[in-house]
């Protein structure tokens, strides 16, 4: 009896336990909370939280996202550092958000601005208030004005934050993990479920030991990842799946129609119009080719 109430009581709480979602945005709409880190897989995040509407980088007031280069001349370049702090700078002028996504190079140059220590100084002609942060390159700093709704999102792998960032850079974010399944809805839900039922039944008919010898690239977000394309990030375009459609084949077609919508745009777009494009309209949330394989 005593176990059985125990069940009862944990199921319960369970139920009001907030999304991942939820506290994303409960944290980006907090003007006192501490800036944000997405830990996630396979590079999901960022299409998260711009398809769930969580981050807008386009529109008034569109997100800056500066992604670190993997190029050891870059990493090793002043001037490339002092571009991607420029842009920050920017950014807290006119109270924007800015995303790092794998951008560990950064963050040493953004070490009071991630502290939030401010300083507050007041016009003693016109009486108004502004708050000023610290930039930083080597031995050279710059006090920054800062407009109110400045935030900093850090995305990066999970694996690679635990075992290579220092545990004093990780205190200073509120941190949650964001992955593909944190967004889908309950038809949403569903679809995953027969897919992933499709998918077990390839594999066992080809006699394959495992889902990445059927679909290269397979990982444990892809199916979740097509079926946030395919459905537009929402769970109403899901649900017309269901009852009568077959699931694998609607979802198919919708990746497809996204994916030759996508490609009738043309090649003359920009890198980072494109790059939303493969996540938003075709779907592809995951690196290495996680979306195409499912």
């Amino acid at each position: 009896a005593e176990l059985a109430a125990w069940r009862a009581a944990e199921a319960c709480a369970l139920e009001h336990v907030p999304s991942t979602l939820s506290m994303v945005a409960a944290n980006l709409g907090d003007r006192t909370a501490r800036h944000l880190m997405c830990l996630t897989t396979n590079g999901a995040a960022l299409p998260l939280l711009t398809g769930c509407g969580l981050v807008r980088t386009s529109g008034p007031g569109p997100a800056t996202v500066l992604v670190g280069s993997e190029f050891e001349d870059d990493a090793k370049s002043e001037y490339y550092l002092v571009n991607q702090v420029t842009a920050v700078k920017v950014a807290m002028a006119e109270g924007r958000t800015v995303v790092l996504l794998n951008h560990d190079k950064i963050f040493e140059a953004l070490y009071d601005v991630l502290n939030q220590r401010f300083l507050k100084r007041t016009d003693q002609q016109t009486g108004e208030t502004a708050l000023f942060l610290r930039l930083a390159i080597g031995t050279r700093s710059q006090l920054c004005v800062v407009k109110e709704g400045f935030r900093v999102i850090v995305v990066a792998e999970a694996d690679h934050a635990y075992q290579n960032l220092d545990l004093a850079l990780l205190n200073r974010f509120e941190k949650q993990l964001l992955l593909p399944l944190d967004a889908l809805g309950p038809f949403q839900r569903r679809a995953v479920a027969e897919l992933e039922g499709w998918v077990a039944k390839v594999v066992a008919e080809a006699g394959l030991g495992s889902a990445q010898h059927a679909f290269s690239g397979f990982h444990q977000g892809t199916v979740a990842s097509l079926v946030l394309g395919a459905s537009k990030f929402e769970d109403a375009n899901a649900k017309r799946w269901f009852p009568d459609d077959d699931v694998v084949i609607a979802v198919a077609a919708a990746a497809a129609a996204a994916a030759a919508s996508a490609a009738r745009k043309g090649p003359g777009r920009s890198a980072s119009v494109e790059a939303r494009g493969s996540s938003e309209d075709s779907g592809g949330l995951n690196s290495g080719g996680g979306g195409g394989g499912g």
